[in-house]
């Protein structure tokens, strides 16, 4: 139970399934969390006096944290669109794919913690792998034409613990590798 003081904790059993026993009612953040994984957080878990169990659903599955390195990113125009050439390590294979996620932002420093808007996770087959943006999809972003947009790249994974922050109105990503490359910029057409 995220803030308990003592702290609140139990550890699953090979089903996934636990039981926190003498949490008080209220309101709560849950975490789950493994080494290797990306910590998930449960946001507003509501326990109250019904005379059960809170049943915590759907049960969170984590993912591991990314291993792939961005090692290579441009961005060039083409007919019209903005085209983002992502490589990165290890570099993917017809066996092996490897995951990314854009962030895009007005300011440099865009991250994943300091955006404006984010990507899909895109599976990534070979190495430069291309974003393609149109104008549309950039103004659904919340960008105008000739707005300077940053755009850095991360390694992802398979399968993502992302949620939604309520405390910080942001969406996180645990499992983004965080050694990335400096961000690159363009000029929405």
């Amino acid at each position: 139970v995220v803030g308990s003081n003592p702290l609140i904790s139990t550890i699953t059993d090979a089903n996934g399934s636990f039981n926190l026993v003498d949490v008080p009612f209220g309101v709560y953040s849950i975490g789950f969390e493994k080494a290797g994984f990306g910590t998930y957080k449960m946001i507003n878990i509501v326990h109250s006096i019904t005379g059960s169990s809170t049943v915590i659903n759907p049960s969170p599955s984590l993912g591991q944290i990314s291993t792939t390195t961005i090692s290579g990113l441009t961005s060039e125009y083409s007919s019209g669109e903005v085209n983002l050439g992502v490589s990165t390590n290890p570099a993917p294979t017809n066996q092996v794919a490897r995951y990314i996620r854009v962030f895009y932002s007005k300011n440099p420093a865009v991250s994943f913690y300091n955006y404006t808007s984010y990507s899909k996770v895109y599976k990534h087959m070979a190495n430069p792998a291309y974003v393609e943006l149109g104008i549309k999809a950039l103004m659904e972003m919340g960008f105008t034409s000739g707005d300077l947009v940053y755009a850095r790249v991360y390694g992802d994974s398979f399968w993502g613990n992302d949620f939604d922050n309520v405390a910080t109105g942001k969406h996180e990503f645990p499992n983004l590798n965080s050694s990335t490359l400096e961000a690159v910029s363009f000029i929405v057409p």
